[in-house]
């Protein structure tokens, strides 16, 4: 009991003092359906980035899904690979840049979704000058970072004001800020859009097998009975992973499940509970009307079945 209290005491208080000493993020203006802002920064990530970082879990034919033409990509953004199909790689070995660096540089293929745009961003827009730092830089969001600020002649130079902990343009760069937040901008853009290159079409397919699924759930479930309604939900809700393990499997579409799944179930508890309800309340108004009537062992029949209520016959002349 001692320790439990302990525990709660020191997450009570540790918690809040180390979420009010994490830097402020910057918003990232991410947008995957601006083709020309995924453009800018495809050229802005291969001329500046890639020359120690790799991309390597991305290929450079998937530039196609933002509207750059095969052409386009081997003329202009081809410079690290012989063909279109191989993977954004660099040359520089791990060892080296250790000891260049200090430090291998990262894969940045899935930083996006490991670190959030927002970070990318915000870390882009915060080096400033540090001459106790082997690079003469330093960095807001990630301190002594190892990595230089190669972005310094279009960014400037900037100072960190400790009194208002906040930067400070001191030498303009060859972009005013304006430019320079839209370059850093196209750049994080286009690194979400490489952590999942087909996140666009994921969500497409996603919204289509949602609305076959619920417009399924929505003509079968009623005409179901109860007990037959949950060997249905396990029917489609195995057969949704099973079609998203297959996506990625074959064709590289990670989809997740989760979302489509839980709404399936809701749709599917919502529909099974009004199927309940009625035919709970249709058995009990057959009761009620046939009970002294009838013999008890016919009532449960027509329980059973209430097609038995319609009227039968022939018409004769």
């Amino acid at each position: 009991m001692k320790n439990l209290i302990l525990i709660i005491i020191c997450v009570c208080f540790f918690v809040p003092v180390y979420a009010a000493d994490q830097v402020k993020l910057l918003s990232a203006p991410v947008d995957l359906d601006d083709k020309s802002s995924l453009q800018r920064g495809a050229r802005n990530f291969i001329n500046y980035c890639l020359n120690c970082h790799s991309a390597s879990y991305m290929r450079y034919n998937q530039l196609k899904l933002i509207g750059l033409s095969e052409e386009t990509i081997k003329k202009d953004l081809l410079f690290t690979a012989d063909k279109i199909g191989d993977p954004m790689d660099i040359s520089m070995q791990n060892e080296n840049a250790k000891v260049w660096f200090g430090a291998a540089p990262p894969n940045l293929s899935v930083t996006a979704r490991s670190r959030g745009a927002d970070w990318i961003y915000s870390y882009l827009r915060g080096f400033y000058r540090d001459s106790s730092r082997e690079m003469g830089w330093n960095n807001t969001v990630y301190q002594n970072s190892a990595m230089p600020h190669i972005l310094w002649e279009l960014q400037g130079e900037q100072f960190y004001d400790t009194t208002s902990n906040s930067l400070i343009l001191q030498k303009k760069g060859l972009l005013n800020p304006e430019e320079y937040d839209q370059f850093i901008g196209d750049i994080t853009n286009f690194m979400v859009f490489v952590s999942e290159p087909n996140q666009q079409k994921r969500k497409q397919i996603g919204y289509y097998v949602l609305a076959f699924l619920l417009l399924l759930l929505i003509i079968v479930l009623p005409k179901t009975s109860v007990l037959l309604a949950v060997p249905l939900l396990i029917f489609i809700e195995g057969g949704v992973a099973y079609a998203s393990f297959v996506a990625y499997a074959n064709k590289g579409f990670l989809i997740d499940p989760s979302f489509i799944m839980l709404s399936v179930f809701l749709v599917w508890s919502h529909s099974v509970y009004n199927n309940f309800a009625t035919q709970s309340r249709l058995k009990q108004q057959i009761k009620k009307q046939f009970e002294h009537y009838l013999d008890p062992r016919m009532v449960k029949k027509l329980q059973k079945d209430p097609s038995l209520l319609k009227l039968g016959g022939e018409t004769r002349n």
